[in-house]
């Protein structure tokens, strides 16, 4: 079984996606440190002739975890105008636009269901069967390399799929000894038909400007490698 982990980021960028269609079983990483001004509670959209964030407010300590952040209340609203200011002229803005809506006016209370909600809705679009767990369920507690490797043997993972950056803080030696292989995802973000294209915006951009062609972009826009470089896997 191939494992990989991320934390459930808000409105994910393509390559987040790209890197689930690689795997058997994508890991939520949600019982981690909140990271403030990152990617948790907010990413990037295309507004006007300029890129713009799109930003879910949030309550309590920076010392809490993901699955612990709390939403702040009365932010929908401008949350959704921003939204419908940007993308109601492209053309599958009538075709996502009432669902997409539905989910943001859920109430959600915790910002990791919000995020979930909103990562299976693209799911659905693009067509992604990949099982998900939450690593809270997991109850590990080990942290850095060790807590990468410890899901891993606890899910009996036969590969691991890495980011590039996640060979120069993990153990190799340890995944070795546990007969877990490690590979690396290689991505590159796409260009696709956009009145004002920016790359590595959240996939909310992609969706509404090529619907159903979005699906087959991000499949064809990246790779998993072994260390040596070799391709082992296209979708």
């Amino acid at each position: 079984m191939i494992v990989t982990i991320h934390q459930p980021e808000h409105l994910p960028w393509t390559g987040f996606f790209h890197k689930m269609m690689c795997a058997d079983l994508y890991v939520y990483l949600d019982h981690v440190q909140y990271r403030k001004n990152y990617f948790q509670n907010r990413n990037k959209i295309v507004n006007g002739r300029k890129v713009a964030w799109v930003t879910v407010p949030q309550s309590g300590s920076m010392l809490e975890t993901i699955k612990e952040k709390k939403i702040t209340s009365d932010w929908s609203k401008k949350y959704l105008a921003l939204i419908h200011a940007s993308y109601r002229r492209t053309v599958y803005y009538d075709k996502y636009y009432k669902e997409f809506e539905s989910i943001i006016n859920k109430q959600h209370e915790y910002l990791v269901d919000l995020n979930i909600d909103i990562i299976n809705f693209f799911r659905d679009k693009l067509e992604i069967s990949t099982k998900t767990i939450n690593s809270s369920e997991l109850n590990i507690d080990s942290g850095k390399s060790d807590l990468i490797l410890d899901i891993c043997v606890n899910l009996k993972a036969k590969a691991y799929i890495s980011g590039p950056s996640g060979l120069d803080y993990l153990n190799l030696d340890s995944f070795k000894e546990n007969n877990i292989e490690l590979l690396v995802h290689k991505y590159t973000p796409p260009m696709y038909r956009a009145d004002f294209f920016q790359s590595g915006l959240s996939t909310l951009d992609l969706l509404f400007n090529e619907g159903e062609n979005a699906k087959d972009i991000i499949k064809n826009s990246g790779h998993i490698i072994k260390n040596s470089g070799h391709i082992i896997k296209n979708i």
